[in-house]
């Protein structure tokens, strides 16, 4: 079966490493870009985020495909033209299946109302099968369900497969000399010593303007898998509402 005319050959569990980094302006391989979704996965494998891979070109599409276009020497336009047909090309093959075993399926748990119930919780999984094969390919929910329309997602099996994007992890071989943060846009933007940059994705801020940092910081401390501790001076309406007074 061929879906949106995208090759589909390859099954996640079987691929071990993939690796679709680049060194930086080295010629690209693979193909010409054809559509919105090559475009994301295309530039996701190269470490800039557009967000969630849906095939929508948006405003998140539109802005890391400009950071992208500017990291390469281009007018950062955030639109598909020839002259980006020199840097970014997609690689076969775009998407893959994903198979999913006991163990990631036993690991879902029902969604908790409360901050009360999370605190109970050994750990927080995944809500959904769905959610748990978007999360991995960094792509919209939405977008896995219609590529993958003979699946019923609540009652899945293990060893039944999922298709989705093949966006593995991104590796970046040089050393990352400092983080930018641009509030107004809502991006991250990681650089190498000589201000090149190595990464770029969507970054979330406080809702309150009082609590986002502004300047610079440097990072004093780096705590492998923190556990999270609600504040009820912090979040002082959810702690009103659950009737939580300590931490």
């Amino acid at each position: 079966i061929i879906l949106l005319g995208l090759l589909i050959t390859s099954v996640y569990a079987l691929l071990g490493p993939v690796d679709f980094s680049q060194q930086k302006h080295a010629p690209p391989k693979g193909r010409a870009i054809n559509n919105i979704i090559e475009l994301q996965i295309a530039l996701a494998r190269l470490g800039f985020s557009p967000g969630p891979i849906d095939g929508t070109h948006g405003s998140q599409t539109k802005q890391t495909l400009g950071a992208f276009q500017l990291s390469r020497g281009l007018s950062p336009t955030g639109e598909m033209d020839p002259s980006l047909d020199k840097w970014l090309r997609i690689e076969e093959p775009t998407h893959a299946h994903i198979e999913l075993t006991e163990a990631a399926l036993a690991g879902i748990t029902p969604k908790p109302a409360t901050w009360r119930e999370r605190g109970q919780l050994e750990h927080f999984g995944y809500h959904s099968a769905l959610e748990m094969v978007a999360e991995r390919t960094c792509t919209d929910p939405v977008y896995i369900h219609s590529i993958n329309p003979q699946i019923n997602w609540s009652a899945l099996r293990p060893g039944d497969r999922a298709l989705a994007p093949l966006v593995p992890p991104f590796r970046i071989g040089e050393k990352i000399a400092g983080i930018e943060i641009e509030l107004a846009k809502r991006e991250l933007r990681a650089l190498d010593a000589s201000g090149n940059m190595l990464v770029h994705c969507p970054a979330s801020i406080a809702r309150d303007v009082a609590k986002r940092p502004v300047g610079r910081l440097e990072v004093k401390v780096r705590v492998e898998n923190p556990n999270y501790t609600f504040n009820p001076d912090i979040l002082t309406a959810t702690a009103s509402l659950e009737g939580i007074s300590e931490k």
